[in-house]
């Protein structure tokens, strides 16, 4: 694809370097050339406006909720909505899945992490969704530390099932991954089970995604505290019949993250995978200091879906503050208002600020992009406009040709980032 006639235009090859009068070009799905358009074809009459970017990356979301509809505004019985819907007949993961892709693209995301208990859905989702690609990552749920292993060898004969069904070409730019859901509903047995099936599955990726600290009753689960404090939580798993089960581990830690290094930490360390863990909320200053010590260890915020739902906000301060690799997601639909990782950045600023702090414009495309690819260790493919890079771009157009990205260029990188971020006047191509 080349994309060449323009009047002012800016490219964003990274976060460091905007190109002014820049076209690209690609070949065999990777970036071929970046050149600069010469004075005589940079006239009024060849074309529109446009701002070229790096695609965005959702580093967390749930494809199959895309089409529910629930109303409660607490974890436990959101969840338990959630599972009733997912039971209906009318409950449709593949129709979810593509329309959930559709609205990414549209809003500027060409990769996501995609955490699901139908990963079939997802990548038949995926195969609709031309120029989109994701890490789907299937979900294991599970207390019985005796099944453990069964839960994991039965996840990689579906995924292996599915692959079959797949084209070729598909399967190349698709990846694989193991997603525990969260530390209140997987046994570290089956933590363990998923580092040997990480070993004998080349198909799946060495990254793992959990939710991490989602709610405070998670944090009053491990704690020795008054159990009327987790009325929701404990009134959800008796409702399934797991409560007696989930006590094993009721009150055995002072945190989600003292719960973590306990039972999970040392295992995951000598595995030599990666983790993400994702929202994060319910942290000491002194547990992010920990967190950092560990390089494989990464985070993920998705502000606009714990505002949805109540939670705590992420003290994404003193995550920049202790240098902690990290990145954002929306979550679902389900729980969020649109798939639009701009409006996600924009909320993660406000956030700074009510936290009496704040965070750049260029920051946080940082965040979006190249900071994104790496927290899964993708940064030599993704995240930024570089040649032999993934050709994971979007073209903007300015709706008000007026706008002058010349005078935007001149006054420096914050101001044409500010502008990219935040401003109605852009449309994808």
């Amino acid at each position: 694809m080349t994309h060449s006639l323009y009047t002012q235009n800016i490219l964003i090859k990274n976060p460091n370097e905007l190109v002014k009068n820049a076209y690209i070009e690609c070949k065999d799905g990777l970036l071929d050339s970046i050149s600069s358009l010469n004075d005589k074809n940079t006239l009024n009459d060849l074309g529109f406006k446009y701002i070229i970017s790096p695609g965005f990356i959702n580093l967390h979301c749930h494809s199959a909720y895309q089409n529910l509809n629930l109303s409660s505004n607490k974890l436990f019985p959101w969840i338990k909505d959630l599972l009733i819907e997912q039971n209906q007949d009318s409950f449709d993961a593949l129709t979810a899945s593509r329309k959930c892709y559709k609205e990414a693209m549209n809003t500027g995301t060409t990769f996501m992490v995609d955490n699901t208990s139908f990963p079939e859905a997802s990548m038949k989702a995926l195969g609709d969704s031309s120029g989109f690609r994701a890490i789907i990552a299937s979900e294991l749920f599970g207390s019985n530390s005796k099944l453990a292993e069964e839960i994991c060898k039965t996840v990689v004969k579906r995924n292996q099932s599915a692959l079959e069904e797949i084209p070729d070409e598909l399967e190349r730019i698709l990846n694989l991954a193991f997603s525990p859901h969260s530390l209140y509903s997987v046994s570290p047995e089956i933590w363990g089970a998923i580092y040997g099936e990480l070993a004998n599955a080349d198909q799946f990726a060495s990254v793992i995604f959990s939710h991490f600290a989602e709610d405070i009753q998670e944090e009053y689960w491990f704690q020795d505290r008054d159990s009327s404090k987790i009325q929701d939580l404990e009134e959800f798993w008796q409702g399934i019949g797991l409560w007696g089960e989930k006590q094993k581990f009721w009150k055995q830690a002072d945190s989600s993250w003292d719960y973590f290094k306990k039972y999970i930490l040392d295992d995951f360390l000598k595995s030599g995978a990666k983790m993400v863990l994702t929202h994060a909320i319910n942290l000491s200053e002194q547990e992010i200091s920990e967190i950092t010590e560990y390089e494989s260890i990464r985070l993920v915020t998705c502000p606009r879906s714990n505002d949805f739902l109540k939670h705590n906000m992420a003290r994404v301060d003193l995550w920049e503050k202790h240098g902690v690799l990290y990145g954002l997601g929306t979550d679902s639909k389900a729980s969020n208002y649109d798939m639009d990782m701009r409006k996600e950045a924009l909320a993660l600023k406000a956030n700074f600020k009510k936290l009496g702090s704040d965070i750049s414009y260029k920051r946080l495309f940082e965040l979006l992009t190249i900071d994104a690819a790496r927290v899964l260790d993708m940064d030599k493919q993704i995240g930024s406009l570089e040649l032999g890079k993934s050709a994971d771009y979007c073209i903007w157009k300015l709706k008000d040709q007026s706008v002058d990205l010349d005078a935007l260029y001149e006054q420096g990188s914050e101001s044409m980032y500010e502008f990219f971020l935040s401003s109605d006047e852009l449309e994808l191509v």
